[in-house]
């Protein structure tokens, strides 16, 4: 592979310490070329991670806006030096050539955006697994998107100049902003591209409880998406969709198929949250910073 340019990977941060002291060994561990940096936005109250010893070429910032993990990419973004800024969160591994695999073909003149794949981290939990069967974090399923191609921030490698002509990330929220910035590049004439061997492992949430809250957030989410982009939010028939959910049920239970009657108690639960989230604003307070976006 020819030169690249020089990458500055992003990474906001809100969690206990030891969650701070994995992330930063995950994000040590990739190979970074010359101009390259990792920045780690601790998005955290009091900044657990100050004075946190971090490898080589990774960089700790404490967030000055105790807001959304939007608001802390921004102000990570403002602080980076590389001439494309790529996001992940603290619950992604990446494999460790990630950055030279996103330059494998090199992006065209008018590429705005990449975007990497997430692949589930390895669990046993029924939860979690529902997450994987289901493609909750696939960017290929999100380029695929009915409104117009999109990429989740879990994995997505931006060209700074577009970045910063567009404004950067919508602040004060708590999702949907991924969404938000990739219309607003295609809105600019920027491309959004696809790189499906640049991976990181993502860790689905492994609760009913925690996948149900992701859900109502990313379901208010999209309500404010439609506000800005109209026309864009796929519509929710929960009535049909729950009559489904309970049908399958009981289908896959009576024909011994306890894992796929799992799925369908989920799904039925997942509707639930859906109609709950609409509902719910998207304003930002100390949201997950690093956790998944949608």
């Amino acid at each position: 592979m020819t030169a690249r340019p020089p990458v500055s990977v992003i990474c906001p941060f809100l969690g206990d310490v030891s969650e701070g002291h994995a992330a930063l060994a995950s994000l040590g561990r990739l190979a970074l070329g010359p101009g390259d940096e990792v920045l780690v936005a601790d998005n955290t109250p009091g900044g657990v991670l100050a004075g946190a010893p971090a490898p080589p070429g990774v960089r700790v910032l404490i967030t000055r806006v105790k807001r959304g993990a939007y608001d802390a990419r921004n102000e990570a973004a403002a602080e980076a030096t590389g001439e494309w800024l790529l996001f992940t969160d603290a619950d992604c591994v990446p494999v460790g050539d990630l950055v030279n695999r996103y330059f494998d073909p090199a992006p065209g003149d008018r590429c705005g955006a990449l975007a990497g794949e997430v692949v589930a981290a390895g669990t046993d939990r029924a939860v979690a697994r529902y997450g994987e069967a289901r493609s909750l974090l696939s960017q290929a399923a999100f380029l695929r998107h009915p409104h117009r191609p999109m990429a989740v921030t879990a994995n997505l490698l931006v060209r700074a100049a577009a970045f910063d002509a567009v404004g950067g990330f919508a602040t004060g929220i708590h999702s949907g902003g991924d969404a938000d910035l990739c219309w607003r590049l295609q809105d600019a004439g920027w491309e959004l591209g696809y790189r499906p061997r640049a991976t990181v492992a993502h860790a689905h949430r492994e609760t009913l409880g925690a996948l149900l809250r992701q859900v109502v957030r990313t379901s208010a989410g999209t309500v404010w998406l439609e506000s800005r982009h109209p026309g864009s939010r796929v519509p929710v028939r929960p009535v049909r969709s729950m009559a489904r959910a309970i049908a399958g049920t009981a289908w896959f239970a009576v024909t011994l198929r306890p894992r796929r009657a799992t799925y369908k108690v989920i799904d039925g639960c997942v509707i639930a949250a859906q109609t709950m989230g609409v509902r719910r604003g998207n304003g930002s307070g100390l949201g997950r910073g690093g956790g998944p976006v949608g």
